[in-house]
């Protein structure tokens, strides 16, 4: 197993079109993307906007040899509907299939708990 150089950074609108190929080769694996316009790069420009402009949401992108290798979404928010105690979620983790077993999850996961400890959140919560 060869580690990579991994760079994490936020999703830029410039990285939409590589988002879209990030997830839509993950879904296709699963069978579920059927149409390829329906993840239109001009759609993730706009989703990468809305997440960036929310304190409670970020959109990072793993980089090696700078091009994207991956990306997830997190999100903070009650760990339950009857707790005050806040959570960061991990939602949509993906590395590409490529550069799978190099560090590039394993940067992701770091960079989340980073965040979660710059918020002041305590609890991360992942599920696969």
């Amino acid at each position: 197993m060869v580690r990579c150089s991994v760079t994490i950074c936020d999703a830029a609108p410039d990285d939409a079109t590589a988002l879209v190929a990030v997830w839509a080769a993950s879904a296709d694996r699963a069978g579920n993307v059927s149409n390829a316009a329906a993840h239109a790069a001009q759609e993730a420009a706009a989703a990468i906007a809305r997440i960036a402009a929310d304190p409670d949401q970020r959109l990072l992108v793993a980089r090696v040899d700078d091009k994207v290798a991956g990306a997830v979404h997190l999100m903070r928010a009650p760990v339950s509907p009857v707790h005050s105690d806040t959570a960061v979620y991990v939602m949509h983790l993906q590395v590409i299939e490529a550069l799978r077993r190099r560090g590039v999850g394993r940067a992701l996961m770091e960079a989340t708990v980073s965040w979660a400890e710059e918020k002041d959140t305590e609890h991360v919560i992942a599920a696969a």
